[in-house]
């Protein structure tokens, strides 16, 4: 009888171990699964980290190329031509731009007096026709605060303004400025600088220059 219980309880023992030692290695088994499900959602995390950085990186470096490099503002295709008699700087009135009108006239401040200046020498388009929007803004940008007025034979025109030969701070014509970039006809009556304007405005025609002359977008006159 002793000796069936000692086999008894040994037999007991036996299965506690087993018990243990399947128990222990299910552990280890989950353990080992989840370290491996964690090594592999942190390696897709640093993958894909990588990756935007990446994507980034050239994002970044494609905005500062087109930073550094902007697009090249517009040049003149034709060269002024050179105004015969050359303008006497003494004869300038300085003058303050008080506002732009249109192509070929603007508002000044002259000797005190508010004046609108009509340009002598040239024709731009007016309100509603093609190309008024362009010669507009083009010589708003050309005659900035302050231009220099030129007399010439006629002092005023039938609407009361001033008839002048207008010139940048630099001494450029703006009259010859707006004919070469296309966007004015020369005044084919009068003026000392009449014959200059009128053959620069057949040059700039010929060669297409302009939103008035260029027919590559269909938009030119013949």
């Amino acid at each position: 009888m002793p000796t069936r219980r000692r086999r008894r309880r040994g037999g007991r023992k036996s299965a506690r171990k087993r018990q243990d030692r399947s128990s222990s290695g299910g552990v280890r088994a989950f353990a080992v699964r989840s370290l491996r499900r964690r090594s592999t959602r942190w390696l897709v995390a640093a993958i894909i980290t990588l990756a935007v950085g990446f994507l980034l990186g050239m994002i970044g470096g494609r905005l500062g190329d087109d930073e550094s490099n902007p697009p090249p503002t517009p040049t003149l295709t034709v060269a002024l031509p050179d105004l015969q008699p050359p303008p006497d700087a003494a004869s300038f009135q300085r003058a303050d731009v008080l506002r732009v009108i249109d192509g070929d006239t603007i508002l000044v401040q002259l000797d005190g007096v508010a004046e609108r200046v009509r340009y002598y020498g040239i024709d731009t388009p007016e309100r509603g026709e093609r190309c008024f929007a362009e010669a507009t803004e083009r010589n708003e940008a050309l005659v900035g605060d302050t231009v220099l007025l030129l007399p010439d034979a006629r002092e005023r025109d039938a609407f009361d303004r001033l008839l002048r030969y207008v010139f940048t701070e630099d001494g450029v014509s703006v009259a010859a400025r707006l004919i070469a970039e296309g966007l004015s006809t020369a005044w084919p009556e009068d003026g000392a600088y009449r014959d200059e304007l009128v053959a620069f405005e057949q040059e700039v025609r010929a060669l297409g220059v302009g939103c008035l002359w260029d027919e590559g977008d269909g938009r030119g006159q013949s």
